[in-house]
């Protein structure tokens, strides 16, 4: 079992204690999370602690609430006909602008996933390209077996009215 950005390991120490011995003993876990092994997760010898994928993964690959922790970049239109560009914040103030025209390969991730109009509220998006590669990476490194993804999600309707009709800006 590979837990893609295990936190604080929660998870595989639930799976860990639930486990009958013998299935314990035949069951790799490991946890992918950048920061350190906490002191809390079991012994050090139950549960490998990576700060990136497997090369080979065989067995489930979980994934909850990792998404949506991954960095996404902002893009605004300012106006009709205006191309979307990148919003850029200054690191120490805080401040936001509007940056450059956005890539070819962001264009086309919009353009397939979060269409922007100029006719409607929907000026902010976010580009989730990078989610997409992060998950692909996951996925072909799995040689056999299943990866689920855990995340929240919005319809299109949804994302495009209400609250969130700039965006959800959660990454």
């Amino acid at each position: 079992v590979v837990d893609v950005g295990a936190g604080r390991g929660e998870l595989l120490t639930g799976i860990h204690h639930c486990l009958p011995d013998g299935l314990r003993r035949r069951t790799r876990l490991t946890a992918v999370e950048v920061r350190p092994m906490p002191v809390t997760a079991p012994a050090a010898g139950d549960i490998q602690w990576l700060a990136d994928v497997p090369h080979e993964i065989d067995g489930l690959v979980l994934a909850n609430e990792w998404l949506d922790n991954l960095a996404v970049d902002v893009v605004t239109q300012t106006g009709p006909d205006a191309e979307p560009r990148y919003v850029t914040v200054a690191p120490r103030s805080g401040v936001e602008s509007v940056g450059a025209v956005i890539s070819d390969e962001d264009r086309s991730w919009l353009d397939n996933w979060w269409p922007m109009s100029t006719s409607d509220l929907r000026t902010v998006a976010e580009v989730g390209r990078r989610r997409d590669e992060a998950w692909a990476k996951v996925v072909t490194r799995l040689t056999r077996g299943v990866a689920v993804a855990i995340d929240y999600s919005l319809t299109y309707s949804e994302r495009a009215g209400g609250a969130f009709a700039q965006g959800t800006l959660t990454g």
